[in-house]
């Protein structure tokens, strides 16, 4: 239940009403389903070590257009249209950086900016994908907040940063950014690490997104260890997979569950594989 106040002027005299409004059915489903995603996040401390940005293949063209999954954006969110030329070319069109309230009219000057920096997406649990889901996820164009087209400066702001350590200087659209960043991480299953999610859950609450705080859901842990990501059970064909998934030294000690689905790795049979 909330409350309006409704002006209504008159000539010269102006009435203030105060107005008793119930949430519509929409809007008490949309906060609803917030908060439904908000509580599917897992917390886990980032694993950092192994990152290549070329480990996560992009820009691709997945439906063979012509035009790859940047311009692709492009194209989508440009607030008036640019002339398509041979091979996607762009000219003229128009578009708001919604990172920091910039218009721009000049595609090059733009960078297709992922919602969820890569580095930070690894950091969460992409170093456990396979190579095929790493290119999905840097090219995904089915859940629009993945991408966005911002300009160069707020990008290389934000850089690999999560939401403790940059918010989009335009205040305005701190919130959306926020909610996108949670259905981002939502949809691939990746991790949050503590102050990530506090950051995230104080200032949803300031949003108006999320109603009330709630406990923490911690990510399995193996042998009694702190929250931490865990590799999932993957049998790598070789070492080179595993250490370009960030798992090795994989030790029967620290993880024997994903030590005995790669044993045949462990050359010395000395309870290491990969070293």
């Amino acid at each position: 239940m909330g409350y309006s106040l409704i002006m209504y002027r008159f000539a010269t005299t102006s009435v203030v009403v105060l107005v008793l409004s119930v949430l519509t059915p929409i809007q008490t489903a949309q906060s609803t389903e917030l908060e439904i995603e908000f509580s599917k996040l897992l917390v886990a401390n980032e694993t950092p070590a192994g990152y290549d940005r070329n480990l996560f293949r992009h820009w691709i063209d997945a439906d063979r257009d012509g035009c790859n999954a940047r311009l692709e954006v492009l194209i989508a969110e440009a607030v008036v249209a640019p002339t398509i030329g041979a091979n996607c070319k762009l000219t003229g069109g128009k578009w708001i950086s919604l990172f920091d309230n910039q218009e721009v009219t000049n595609a090059s000057l733009l960078d297709v900016d992922h919602f969820v920096p890569l580095a930070e997406a690894w950091r969460s649990g992409a170093n456990m994908w396979s190579g095929q889901r790493r290119m999905a996820f840097a090219n995904d164009l089915d859940l629009t907040e993945t991408l966005i087209a911002v300009s160069r400066a707020s990008n290389r702001s934000k850089s690999d940063n999560d939401v403790a350590n940059w918010l989009p200087p335009n205040q305005d659209y701190r919130c959306t950014y926020l909610v996108a960043w949670v259905k981002v991480k939502v949809k691939w299953d990746l991790r949050v690490d503590a102050t990530e999610r506090s950051t995230l859950e104080n200032k949803l609450m300031d949003c108006g997104e999320l109603s009330r705080k709630t406990s923490p859901k911690f990510s399995p842990v193996a042998n009694g260890a702190s929250p931490n990501l865990q590799p999932t059970l993957v049998r790598y064909q070789n070492c080179n997979m595993a250490k370009a998934a960030g798992v090795t030294p994989i030790r029967r000690s620290v993880n024997s569950a994903l030590y005995n689905a790669n044993q045949h790795l462990d050359r010395d049979k000395d309870g290491v594989a990969c070293e």
